[in-house]
């Protein structure tokens, strides 16, 4: 008991102790699931202009990233990440649901229905 605690309860870096808790696989699916999104969200963005997709990719981009030298990749933290990452998902679909009903409405008038 040098510093005050026995042992140390985290390793600094989320990814090691994601790692450590769930094993290689859990990790590699983990990451592949974060590349996923964010070259979605970059192909969103640039093919249709998606506003909500930039958003989106920074976000997990920059999540993943930081777990790579901070442990904030489970707690309390990795919930608020969840919770933030949901509100952006769900204004992005509600944004595209807009969009298209609002076209719709728009060729709808157009046609004199």
């Amino acid at each position: 008991m040098r510093y005050g605690h026995k042992g140390m309860g985290s390793s600094h870096s989320g990814w090691l102790d994601f790692a450590l808790a769930n094993g290689i696989p859990g990790l590699a699916l983990l990451l592949a699931l974060g590349i996923a999104v964010v070259a979605d969200g970059w192909h969103r963005f640039r093919d249709r202009g998606d506003g909500y997709a930039p958003m989106l990719t920074i976000t997990v981009f920059g999540h993943l990233l930081r777990c790579l030298l901070d442990g904030h990749l489970s707690g309390w933290r990795f919930a608020l990440f969840a919770l933030t990452l949901g509100i952006v998902i769900v204004s992005g679909i509600s944004a595209a649901t807009t969009s298209i009903q609002s076209s719709c409405d728009a060729g709808c008038r157009a046609e004199g229905r």
